[in-house]
Formats: C-alpha cells, structure tokens, sequence
C-alpha cells in the first residue's frame, strides 16, 4: 500500500534512485491524496501530479527552509516557462497598454481570495480570471500554459504565488506566477513568501527602482504594504520607466537560465541527488 510517511522519509534520504523504485510499485494505482496542510509543519513536499509524471526531483519543496523554494534548485519554474512558451509565437510580441494590469487567479487559496476582495475595486481597468470564483472578462479562458492576447494588452501583471487554504501563508516557492512576467519582460508585482524578492537578487535580478520592496520582509502588516504597492502602481501612467525595466529584469533571466542549464538538464533526467 502507498504511504505517504514512508515517500517522506526516503525523500529525506536525497537518494533519487530510491525514491524512484518507491514509485515504480504504484505506477498504475490511484495514489492517496496527500495532507496538503499536514506540509507547514514538515520539511518536505512530494506532490501528487509530480509523482504521477515521474518527475519527483522537480517539486522538492522545503517549507521550512529560510533560504525558501525548490529543495536543491529553485529555478525549476523558471526553466518551465521557458521550455512552454520558447517554441511560441507569442514570445516576442509587443505590449500594448489597452489596460494597466492583467491578474489571473486560477486555483483557490485564503490569500487569494484576499486579493480578490482588495483589487475588486480596480478591475474597470483590468483583464482578470479568477477561475477559482468564476469570474472573468477574458475573451477565452486559458490555463497558465496558454497566455491569453490580453496579457499582452495590459501594463502590469499582478499576482499571488502558491499557499494555503487555511491560512494567510503562501508557499516558500517560486513558481510561474513570478517567473512569467520576467520571462516575457513584463511590469509585475507578486506577492509571495517573505524574502522572495531577496531571493530573486541573489539570482542576479534587479528589482525595480520605483517599488517599495518593505512588505518582502517578514513583518505584520506585510499584506498591507503590498496592496499599498499596488494601489500606487494602478495609477502610475509612467509605463517606459517600468517596460525599461522590466526589459532588464528579462535578460538577467535569460542569462541565468544559460548559466545553469546544464544543472537543470541534470534535475530533469534525474541524475542530481534531489
């Protein structure tokens, strides 16, 4: 029988080959789901859709790491975005400024739905898909790996990374929500773990100049800082200074990606200890 205990404590062991002959016993069967909430309170996360795609060294999140996100190679998602949207056409295109920002909400989670709540207020001048609430004003409603033209018709991209259901905490990871925007060099404010920003630094990209970074801090009022953020940026007509700049923030990630290419070649076949 599964157990997830037992996945767990041979994570712990960063031994990729057993973890896969773990696996390899429950290839057919439907696996258990796995107490998604139990995670906070431990050190790793193995999930579900990853195991069933056999790319277990993908998704090693490590909740309690101060440092934060994927176990030994947190520009997992940076490399998937790259991978999804390289062979597009959409890559190069231009932005047109139709709308001050786009935000697309697809799964549910406290934090989310407080976003939903503040920035309701600000949607007349926006494209948004909260699919969690059904509500949308999009022309088609894509997933994540299908862009819609309106995130090219729009300034900023605002968004809320991975977390919980239960409480006010996103995930210690970085995934496509913050990824994408530099990727395509698009305008973006995420809003995510404490030091995620600080994070995104030590990668080599430079945050932006006219952004109050204070709510990146572990602090109280920190979701109150951020919409601050965007309170502010919702009524800046300034868009050159930040297309510049997001223009930047897109080559410091290109050359990350060349930098550590062959890491991420190694992750994906599995040969790095995970």
């Amino acid at each position: 029988m599964f157990d997830w205990n037992e996945l767990y404590k041979i994570r712990q062991t960063h031994d990729c080959v057993s973890i896969k002959n773990y696996l390899d016993k429950f290839n057919k069967l439907d696996l258990s789901s796995e107490p998604i909430e139990d995670l906070l309170d431990r050190d790793i996360c193995i999930q579900k859709e990853w195991i069933k795609g056999k790319h277990i060294w993908s998704c090693n999140f490590d909740y309690k790491a101060t440092g934060f996100t994927l176990y030994q190679f947190p520009l997992w998602w940076a490399y998937k975005v790259r991978d999804i949207y390289s062979n597009k056409d959409i890559v190069n295109k231009k932005f047109n400024t139709d709308k001050q920002f786009i935000t697309l909400i697809w799964t549910e989670t406290l934090v989310k739905k407080n976003w939903y709540n503040f920035i309701n207020n600000y949607l007349d001048n926006a494209y948004y898909n909260f699919n969690f609430l059904n509500i949308n004003n999009l022309k088609e409603t894509h997933h994540w790996e299908q862009l819609p033209q309106e995130y090219f018709d729009s300034v900023w991209e605002f968004g809320i990374e991975s977390g919980s259901k239960l409480n006010n905490t996103c995930y210690q990871c970085i995934t496509e929500k913050t990824f994408r925007p530099l990727f395509f060099g698009k305008p973006f404010l995420v809003f995510g773990s404490p030091g995620m920003y600080n994070k995104l630094k030590t990668f080599g990209i430079t945050l932006n100049p006219f952004i109050n970074y204070t709510f990146d801090k572990n602090v109280k009022n920190r979701w109150d800082l951020f919409c601050l953020e965007v309170k502010k940026l919702v009524n800046d007509d300034n868009h050159k200074q930040h297309f510049l700049h997001a223009k930047k923030n897109q080559l410091e990630l290109l050359q990350v990606l060349e930098k550590y290419n062959t890491d991420y070649n190694k992750y994906k076949m599995g040969i790095c200890n995970v």
